[in-house]
């Protein structure tokens, strides 16, 4: 007798949400790790009962559930030279992958990613009593933050050109309202300012978070095959399979630490050259609380299209051709020193590869040859420019152009013939040869020539 099967109206639903988005899977993870260390507990009994009547550390710290301990419950002998902190680490990440298939032929995998991470130093200090020498308190100093994090990004679009204009609106609309001390309070060429306006630029996310706005919100980079090539007629023919590739991925990290107000002194910002000249004093906003707060000291954007164009062709006979168009960009923002160094990379490669299995060795039929020869060949170029923001935006305030600067460059050539030599799975022979040669040119370094080859063989013995 035939079963029948009753209808699910949520598994109808989830069939055609997959059928009309091609979505394939879906990946999210997280991992965090919070850590402690305190130093200078008073108490020499840890007991289950000591720490229930308060002799001892409490159960909410042994279990983790506390990350410090009372300063009642720390060190004040005057006599003790008391130099210990607490040490407090956060590390988060979160993950999320998909893939998506449009239709047979393409698929398109999507990933974001966004981590970061703090380390605190909270120092305490004996104070003696003004009173009485021999009494006194533990306080604690200023905590010394330090941390980093890490995003998926869009970096495409941005330019040095367009930072330069965007930093100089900002100090063009800052210097709009004058305060009743004088001064003109601005973020122009401090670190905050810097790092914002330079992230807006290069690192563009769906938004920020994190100390002072400095960590982007995560978008996905994604990897697109497509293999529908091998279907057209012409090259149906001719070929086994046609793949073409495309890959994009940027992240931005930030690299912050504590930093106080009374570090950023008033600057004069001059406008205008000769007699139309006018100067502007600057104040750095006053922080909440009066206290520290957490500045990027490093921001890098790395940006990659790996590739940016790939194919890879299977052609009757045993032929196989790859062809890879690589770039990627690395920006890197020293906030202290207003200095940005951009390098830029772009490779082409090109790898040819025959194969062919069945060979005889001297006529006999349980030794079967398999014969591969590859040919890879490289071209690859990178420009470095080391720019000095602050100088440059000194000339453009001042009616002038930017710094013109050389890059630094490399160019490379690689070539890489290989011949693999295979019997029986059991005898593999392998003769190589590697050339490089690489010139630079902007720099005092000469040109180079490189000769690397040898013959590696393998046997194995197995019944």
């Amino acid at each position: 007798s035939a079963g029948r099967r009753g209808f699910n109206p949520a598994v109808l639903g989830r069939s055609l949400f997959l059928a009309a988005t091609g979505l394939t899977d879906v990946s999210v993870t997280y991992r965090g790790a919070l850590t402690s260390s305190v130093g200078g507990l008073v108490g020499d009994s840890y007991s289950l009962l000591s720490g229930l009547t308060g002799a001892a550390p409490g159960l909410g710290y042994r279990l983790g559930f506390v990350r410090s301990v009372p300063i009642d419950r720390r060190l004040t002998d005057r006599t003790v030279n008391l130099q210990y902190a607490d040490l407090l680490s956060d590390q988060h990440t979160f993950e999320a992958r998909t893939t998506v298939e449009p239709f047979r032929a393409l698929r398109v995998g999507l990933s974001w990613q966004t981590s970061f991470q703090s380390n605190d130093r909270l120092p305490f200090r004996y104070v003696a009593d003004p009173s009485d020498p021999t009494l006194g308190t533990v306080a604690p100093d200023p905590v010394d933050r330090r941390g980093t994090g890490q995003s998926t990004v869009y970096s495409f679009g941005g330019s040095y050109d367009a930072l330069l204009e965007r930093h100089r609106q900002r100090f063009l609309t800052d210097t709009q309202g004058e305060g009743d001390d004088g001064l003109y309070t601005s973020e122009y060429l401090l670190r905050t300012g810097l790092a914002a306006d330079f992230q807006s630029e290069f690192a563009r996310g769906v938004g920020t978070f994190g100390p002072r706005g400095i960590f982007a919100i995560p978008v996905p980079g994604w990897d697109i095959t497509y293999s529908g090539l091998s279907s057209w007629p012409l090259l149906r023919s001719l070929t086994q399979q046609v793949t073409l590739r495309h890959n994009y991925s940027a992240t931005s990290q930030a690299d912050y630490s504590s930093f106080f107000a009374t570090d950023n002194q008033p600057r004069t910002i001059t406008v205008g050259s000769g007699a139309e000249a006018t100067t502007f004093t600057l104040a750095a906003p006053a922080v909440e609380g009066g206290g520290g707060s957490s500045e990027a000291n490093v921001v890098t954007v790395n940006e990659r299209f790996q590739p940016l164009l790939g194919a890879s062709v299977g052609i009757r006979g045993g032929i196989q051709a790859d062809v890879t168009w690589n770039r990627s960009n690395l920006y890197t923002l020293q906030t202290t020193s207003n200095q940005l160094t951009q390098k830029a990379i772009e490779d082409v490669q090109v790898q040819l590869s025959y194969a062919k299995t069945g060979l005889r060795l001297l006529g006999l039929r349980r030794l079967n040859n398999n014969l591969r020869l590859t040919m890879t060949a490289s071209l690859a170029t990178d420009q470095t420019f080391i720019r000095n923001l602050r100088t440059d935006l000194d000339n453009l305030l001042r009616g002038a152009d930017p710094v013109v600067l050389q890059p630094l460059s490399t160019r490379r050539i690689q070539l890489w013939p290989r011949i693999s030599y295979t019997v029986s799975n059991q005898v593999t022979a392998d003769v190589f040869f590697r050339y490089e040669r690489s010139k630079p040119s902007g720099t005092n370094a000469f040109p180079t020539r490189s000769f690397d080859g040898g013959v590696s063989l393998r046997i194995l013995f197995s019944n």
